[in-house]
């Protein structure tokens, strides 16, 4: 969604008067971190670490920090009137692989692979973790509507 002011006025762009965009993003890329979960990875960082062969914490993101008041302001300012929400779900570390298999989510740490050589590798990797492990992760939405 980066640049994203540019983007949700481009999406506020394409809505009717009434018309609403719904969209939720993880708490954690807002700079909310969740608590821990349980197991013997209660953060589930083993799993990445395996599967990009990067130390377990990972990399720091090439974007521009997001906050909560950052997606709100520009909300506001492409003219939409925003309600925020949020939920939490217990994720597991098949959840999390299963969730790594969308192509989209690794083509820029593999973009020579096959979905189905990245799909191989991560289940590779599942193997290699404690499946009993699991954390919480809340994602925060927000329901913007086109002033009418």
């Amino acid at each position: 969604m980066s640049p994203l002011a540019e983007t949700l006025g481009r999406f506020a762009g394409l809505l009717r008067e009434g018309g609403a965009l719904c969209f939720n993003i993880p708490s954690l890329y807002l700079q909310e971190a969740d608590a821990p979960g349980g197991g013997d990875d209660p953060h589930l960082l083993a799993l990445p670490a395996r599967v990009f062969n990067r130390p377990a914490g990972g990399a720091k993101s090439a974007y521009e920090p997001l906050t909560a008041w950052l997606v709100e302001d520009a909300l506001r300012a492409a003219g939409l009137r925003a309600t925020a929400w949020s939920h939490r779900i217990r994720l597991t570390q098949e959840a999390y692989a299963a969730w790594l298999k969308i192509p989209v989510l690794t083509e820029h740490c593999w973009s020579g692979l096959s979905p189905q050589e990245r799909a191989r590798r991560i289940d590779g990797a599942l193997g290699t973790v404690d499946r009993a492990s699991w954390r919480w992760e809340t994602w925060k939405g927000w329901t913007a509507w086109k002033r009418g």
